[in-house]
């Protein structure tokens, strides 16, 4: 199960930058959350990325976060 994720660091280690790797950090850990969490990846990604670009006030970045995705993005199983 953590498999990917560990190939992932070890791919992930020459990033170039410590704001890079915290960047990247970040990406990750949201990538492997919504796979265990069974939400699609590409959607909700797509979409929290559309709401930064639209302008979204800082103070509503809560409701882009994981757990606020919208039942739309879920990988039906």
């Amino acid at each position: 199960m953590f498999k990917p994720s560990i190939l992932l660091r070890k791919n992930a280690l020459f990033i170039g930058s410590d704001e890079g790797a915290h960047a990247w950090g970040i990406l990750s850990s949201n990538v492997e959350t919504c796979k265990l969490d069974n939400i699609n990846v590409e959607s909700y990604l797509t979409r929290i990325l559309d709401q930064i670009e639209a302008k979204l006030p800082r103070r509503d970045y809560a409701k882009l976060l994981l757990w606020n995705a919208p039942a739309k993005l879920s990988i039906s199983r």
